[in-house]
C-alpha cells in the first residue's frame, strides 16, 4: 500500500484509545478503507511518539501496535482487512511479518 504524504508529519498521542477509533483515524489520514467486523474489533491501544514522526513511521507503529493486540491487517483487494491473528491460521489470509517500501505495508508471508 502506498503510504500518501508518507513523509508528512505528525505527532502520535493515543493513550488508551479504543482499537476502532485508531483505524478510523488512520482511514482518514491515509485515504483507505478498511474491513473489520466490530464485535471483533475490541480493546485498546497506547501509541505515543513524544516528538513528530512521518505518516510512514506512524503507520508502522499502528500495525505493530495492532499485532501486540492480537490483530492482522492485510490488503483485501481495495481494502485492507483486519482480523484476528489466531484466525489466520484457520483461513487462506496473509500473515504481515515485515515491512516493505515497494508495498507500503507490512509484507505478507504465510508461514
Amino acid at each position: 500500500m502506498k503510504v500518501p504524504n508518507e513523509n508528512e508529519k505528525l505527532r502520535m498521542d493515543f493513550v488508551q484509545v479504543d482499537i476502532e477509533e485508531v483505524v478510523k483515524y488512520f482511514a482518514e489520514r491515509l485515504q483507505r478503507r478498511f474491513i473489520y467486523d466490530p464485535s471483533m474489533l475490541t480493546g485498546k491501544i497506547t501509541i505515543i511518539s513524544p516528538t513528530d514522526v512521518t505518516l510512514r513511521e506512524a503507520w508502522a507503529a499502528f500495525l505493530s501496535a495492532m499485532e501486540v493486540r492480537g490483530y492482522i491487517v492485510f490488503p483485501a483487494g481495495a481494502f485492507l482487512k483486519i482480523e484476528k491473528a489466531a484466525n489466520a491460521r484457520k483461513s487462506p489470509v496473509p500473515v504481515i511479518t515485515g515491512y516493505t517500501r515497494e508495498a507500503g505495508v507490512r509484507s505478507l508471508k504465510r508461514k
